[in-house]
């Protein structure tokens, strides 16, 4: 490698470190405030705001869980409907066919994670749980047969927004966190040479993927994770992707935990110039790429449901099993017993 090269190699990875760690400060601010309180109501559990933990000894109601989940059925009841209008008599047969391959190619096969369906319900709901949903999409080559467009949910923890932004539109790039086991570098290491892989720094990441090992983590795990997933995980590398927007924008990968060494970088294979992340927004702010989600305007009243449920429910309990006053010189003390037909021994 000549002198000139690595010192631009080098630079350009200090660079995606710089934006890379101030980003994700900023984003995880945020992050830290508000999400694990959402997670917590969609999931049926009562969050404490001061220990920052879910509460195991308090009920709730779950209704705004319930008006979210009922709002997504109904606003994606069924499949987006429409049809391709030709612009000239000449395009009527092109116009559809775009239709068929749509209704009875995409529709049935754009399954990766989920069902399509599926998909686009989970996105409503969750753009209502965190106020906006990101969606990333591209072309998908599965082990089914399908060759076509798909997408992929994607977790808003780990999709960290360019600061000072406040759309993708707007953004010069983002970057989205994702991690790959072993059995993914070495299809990696396999790809011919035109995919664009660095095989040297591969290698270097499948050694440490084979013993590497991955404990929670409160900013990137959710907080479904957290309480239904106890044990440490063995996820991977964590791997971040800078998706770069313009003409001439790049898609470029690179270990954030290792030095931030390179793996890939390529040209927007879309050649369309756009950062291919699609954000559903429950309401969207003027002033805030995060928006403003139905459980951040429910959460006040939630938590007050909460409370006063909880406290009634307490007061019910000191009435079936109030207080006892015992003589410590006529009982012993160890066989004082408020279960239901207790027995109590006495020595007077």
């Amino acid at each position: 490698m000549k002198k000139e090269e690595k010192e631009t190699k080098t630079y350009e990875e200090y660079e995606y470190k710089n934006d890379y760690l101030s980003d994700l400060e900023i984003h995880d601010n945020y992050v830290n405030q508000e999400f694990s309180a959402y997670e917590a109501m969609l999931i049926g559990q009562v969050y404490d705001s001061v220990s920052k933990s879910i509460s195991n000894s308090s009920i709730t109601d779950s209704y705004a869980a319930t008006l979210a989940i009922e709002r997504s059925a109904r606003v994606m009841g069924k499949l987006p409907n429409g049809m391709t209008e030709a612009t000239a008599k000449s395009d009527t047969g092109k116009a559809k066919f775009m239709d068929l391959i749509r209704q009875k190619w995409i529709y049935p096969n754009a399954n990766a994670q989920r069902p399509f369906f599926e998909k686009l319900r989970m996105w409503q709901l969750y753009s209502s749980v965190y106020g906006y949903m990101p969606m990333f999409y591209d072309w998908n080559v599965s082990v089914n047969g399908y060759i076509g467009p798909d997408c992929w949910l994607w977790n808003p923890r780990n999709l960290i927004p360019q600061q000072g932004r406040i759309s993708i539109g707007d953004m010069d790039y983002v970057t989205a966190l994702s991690w790959v086991g072993e059995s993914t570098i070495e299809a990696w290491m396999d790809a011919p040479e035109e995919a664009g892989w660095n095989k040297e720094v591969l290698k270097e990441l499948k050694e440490l993927a084979e013993k590497e090992t991955t404990g929670s983590d409160n900013e990137r795990d959710t907080e479904t994770e957290r309480t239904r997933i106890t044990d440490d995980t063995k996820r991977g590398i964590k791997i971040a992707t800078r998706y770069e927007a313009g003409d001439d924008g790049k898609w470029i990968s690179f270990a954030p935990d290792h030095g931030c060494k390179v793996l890939r970088s390529i040209e927007n294979p879309h050649k369309n110039g756009r950062i291919p992340f699609v954000i559903k927004y429950s309401q969207p702010l003027f002033d805030s790429f995060y928006g403003l989600g139905d459980f951040q305007r429910s959460k006040p009243l939630q938590f007050a449901r909460d409370g006063i449920r909880n406290f009634y429910f307490q007061g019910l309990k000191m009435n079936l099993l109030p207080p006892m006053v015992a003589n410590a010189n006529g009982v012993i003390k160890h066989t004082l017993d408020y279960r239901q037909g207790g027995v109590i021994m006495e020595t007077i």
